[in-house]
């Protein structure tokens, strides 16, 4: 019976969920614009979930619709344009992506990039979408009350994610490269390092979360959604989100637990007893047992190589989006990734792209930081803690490969951007009230 009903609902299900798609997709318009916005947070990295649409009209193109119809109803809402927070420069980023565009179509005889007969320009879009989400984030979640319910949203995905991936995973005594968990991201083509950072990037920001938590059913969340991120990073065997992770812990014992500090000692001296075999096998295998740098290792290097030459070839705009990618196809190399973010954009959109990237990232951890200090309560202060530990741990990642451009591994880090920047203008105003009032009880009448 039980058998038959899950048989049933497994069939209706997606038909129900398409349904509602609709009907919210179309209310966000006229009604009440944080609904669509929210509807998108909430598939975001899960494309395991609206793949599963994709058998209904239109059903490919739901993210975009949505986002397409959330700008919709901020005009018909009238809720007015914003340039305060990071709009200046992620609106120059945008654009010189997108001249980067224009460079890669001119040096590989490509059409203009004004239709989708450019491969790049397909390409692009999806990129585009991705960093249009701070715009929508920063225009929509206004109110601390919305701040609270995103942030909340975005653990229950991850711990979502966590717990599917430890229902499905079963480490093994050793390590195999075939055992490793993908998560949900196989359905975008990636592969264990990706999903291993997603999971460093944003238990990171829980952690911050859950350090400033008074509310207790929430800290149980966010300790649920820390332990079953902790399992899905460590059985993705991505050295990069191991070391991401380790980093983010030290820096919060530097400036605000120090306690994390002796763990981090503690650990440092017994991870080979404390860590299951596997991980300790995996994160030994950086050079072999005569001492040279394993296969793998070796690869990136002579890729670093390549990417290095392209860049001293093409020094000022780079040689072009996705240049690297084509260039490598185009002397039959089976490895088209840098496996470096930073070189990638070093050799394709140059030390004009580079220094742009890096004003961002400069940016993304000020706003956390300052949102950090002068947060007006407990909430926010804990989200510019989580937020700087989720960009600093974006930060390492990407020294080990591209964990930034992809559209669910990056989505979150524009939607907490938007939220942040929206943070610090709350704090100020409510700081600028708080210290007015105080004046006025000092001022003898």
């Amino acid at each position: 019976m039980l058998t038959a009903l899950f048989a049933f609902l497994k069939v209706i299900l997606p038909t129900i969920l398409y349904a509602t798609w609709v009907f919210v997709t179309i209310y966000s318009v006229f009604k009440n614009v944080y609904w669509g916005l929210f509807l998108i947070v909430s598939l975001i990295p899960q494309p395991n979930v609206y793949y599963q649409f994709y058998v209904f009209p239109m059903g490919k193109d739901m993210l975009d619709i949505s986002a397409f119809c959330v700008l919709l109803g901020i005009i018909v809402q009238r809720k007015g344009l914003q340039t305060k927070g990071s709009v200046p420069i992620v609106f120059f980023y945008l654009l010189l992506s997108y001249f980067s565009v224009w460079i890669a179509s001119n040096e590989f005889s490509m059409p203009l990039p004004i239709t989708m007969a450019n491969p790049l320009l397909i390409q692009w879009k999806e990129y585009a979408a991705m960093i249009f989400l701070y715009f929508l984030s920063l225009h929509v979640f206004k109110e601390e009350k919305e701040h609270r319910q995103i942030i909340v949203l975005i653990s229950l995905v991850i711990l979502f994610i966590g717990i599917r991936g430890f229902r499905s995973f079963t480490a093994g005594g050793s390590f195999s490269e075939d055992s490793r968990y993908e998560g949900p991201f196989w359905r975008e083509g990636l592969g264990s390092n990706h999903y291993g950072a997603f999971m460093a990037h944003y238990t990171a920001a829980v952690l911050g979360f859950f350090f400033f938590e008074k509310d207790k059913r929430l800290s149980i969340l966010y300790a649920m959604t820390l332990f079953f991120g902790t399992y899905a990073i460590l059985f993705s065997y991505s050295r990069g989100a191991y070391l991401a992770t380790l980093v983010v812990i030290m820096f919060y014992g530097f400036i605000h637990k120090r306690s994390l500090l002796i763990l981090v000692c503690v650990f440092i001296f017994s991870w080979t007893v404390l860590l299951p075999t596997s991980v300790v096998e995996r994160v030994q295998m950086t050079k072999n047992e005569s001492g040279e740098i394993e296969s793998s290792a070796q690869q990136r290097i002579d890729l670093w190589h390549q990417a290095t030459d392209l860049f001293l070839e093409y020094p000022i705009f780079g040689v072009g989006y996705s240049g690297f990618n084509i260039k490598m196809k185009s002397i039959q190399n089976h490895l088209t990734d840098t496996h470096n973010y930073y070189l990638k954009v070093l050799c394709e959109e140059g030390l004009v792209g580079f220094m742009l990237l890096c004003g961002l990232l400069l940016r993304a951890l000020w706003q956390g930081w300052k949102l950090f200090k002068i947060g007006s309560n407990s909430f926010y202060r804990g989200l510019g803690l989580g937020f700087l530990g989720a960009t600093l741990s974006i930060m390492i990642t990407n020294g080990f490969g591209d964990r930034w451009s992809y559209y669910v591994l990056g989505g979150y880090f524009w939607i907490l951007l938007g939220i942040v920047d929206q943070g610090i203008i709350n704090s100020e105003s409510k700081n600028i009230i708080r210290a007015g009032d105080e004046l006025a009880l000092e001022t003898p009448q």
